[in-house]
């Protein structure tokens, strides 16, 4: 169990301070040089950026090579808070697909689309064979950066579906979800906050549509939540009216101990499609209250066509090095398939085949694979923020201290360097 303290062991922290040695020895960043402009995304999924689209970032029309288009962007989601994890220290080129590029001409009507990931990250658990939500406690929108560049740009790569005779058959892939409101932080500091509160509700009901839901599969979900309570409590949930399930919660104690935070996961089965989920709380005193941080569910679904684009999975266990053919239900010729597995390295399906209204695709796996099937009809579209000023923090001459701070405290930064500086004859930066 996990204590939320009532005051927190920091002030508000106005500068970071990063003590140290460095050298330039890392180069420079992409964002030195060029024209620049960055975009956000929510969600996880396959985006479009038209003609029209570049126009109004800034870009000159008769400058854009669409051979020269690139896309920058990392996928790891929130950076570790343990600084011995490897992370990539730069922007990261992805690849994209551009239509109209054959006439080496941007024009009305052409367009580019990428991959993009949401700012979270769900991790897949092997022995549970369920995936686990990571969310970012600091941002709810994840960054791409686009410029036409001097060189050819990273394009989608090409991968054959294999004729081999399979080892297995794919029809079916584990999908998951969250709900997550962020309300409420309790101490007004740090990076936890939570959700719907049972003072004021009575009963908080969370519905999960699974299009295609395989029903006698189990379904799995994960409650996290957080009670303040001068006696051990509990959240009580009912699935789809008759499965139930507790969540103890500790009584809090001490007063430094705002609430106590707990985490449970369970799993039922279901002959409903549609996943509701209902929690109520004891509230074993009048002044007794808890917050729902996050809810996650995990189905299984068939491999069938649903909407515009569809993400989905297969998890090998233990065959690896085995050919798994997939049979994607519901689908047309228009499909596209994308290996994501490397999302930095993605692949298009070639070589798929038709029987009837199903596409069927043979690749030889080794892990957990993840793949996003799509038409041309509808994209997701990126949130557009703005320009971007070029900046080479990368290659900054070697410095031992480093500031990082905000224009509004900017003038402060530079007299604490100053007095680093003058005191202590050391090089900082800001």
């Amino acid at each position: 169990m996990k204590n939320i303290y009532l005051k927190s062991r920091f002030s508000l922290l106005l500068l970071t301070i990063v003590l140290g040695s460095s050298s330039n020895i890392f180069g420079h960043s992409v964002l030195s040089q060029g024209h620049w402009y960055k975009l956000a995304v929510e969600k996880t999924g396959v985006y479009q950026l038209t003609y029209e689209d570049f126009i109004a970032m800034g870009f000159e029309a008769s400058s854009i090579n669409p051979n020269n288009i690139q896309i920058f962007g990392n996928v790891e989601g929130v950076l570790p808070e343990a600084n011995n994890i490897l992370v990539p220290d730069s922007l990261i080129e992805n690849s994209i697909y551009v239509s109209g590029a054959e006439d080496n001409s941007f024009d009305p009507g052409d367009y580019v689309v990428f991959y993009g990931k949401s700012s979270s990250t769900w991790v897949y658990e092997r022995l549970l064979e369920r995936f686990r939500y990571q969310p970012n406690p600091y941002d709810d929108q994840n960054y791409y950066f686009v410029t036409v560049g001097e060189e050819n740009g990273k394009r989608i790569g090409n991968e054959t579906s294999l004729n081999d005779t399979p080892f297995k058959e794919v029809n079916s892939f584990n999908d998951y979800q969250v709900h997550e409101e962020n309300l409420v932080n309790f101490v007004k500091s740090g990076r936890k906050w939570f959700g719907e509160s049972f003072d004021e509700n009575d009963h908080i009901n969370l519905s999960f549509n699974f299009p295609n839901r395989i029903l006698d599969k189990k379904v799995v979900f994960g409650l996290y939540a957080a009670g303040r309570a001068s006696v051990n409590s509990k959240i009580f949930t009912t699935a789809n009216g008759e499965n139930d399930f507790e969540l103890y919660i500790p009584k809090v104690q001490g007063s430094y101990i705002y609430a106590k935070e707990a985490e449970k996961r369970y799993f039922f089965y279901s002959d409903e499609s549609e996943i509701n989920l209902d929690f109520t709380y004891s509230k074993p005193t009048g002044s007794s209250n808890a917050w729902i941080d996050y809810v996650e569910v995990n189905a299984i679904r068939e491999l069938k066509m649903t909407g515009h684009q569809m993400l989905f999975n297969y998890d090998v266990l233990l065959d690896v090095n085995k050919i798994f053919r997939f049979h994607l239900q519901n689908a047309n010729s228009d499909i596209r398939i994308w290996n994501l597995s490397d999302p930095y390295n993605i692949k298009e399906i070639n070589g798929t085949s038709m029987v009837g209204q199903t596409m069927d695709f043979s690749l030889l796996l080794e892990r957990t694979h993840y793949f996003v099937a799509f038409d041309s009809q509808e994209f997701l579209r990126p949130n557009f923020v703005n320009e971007i000023a070029n900046q080479d923090l990368k290659g900054l001459d070697a410095f031992d201290m480093a500031i990082v701070t905000v224009d509004e405290f900017k003038g402060q930064a530079e007299r604490i360097a100053n007095f680093h500086r003058q005191l202590d004859h050391i090089k900082v930066v800001v």
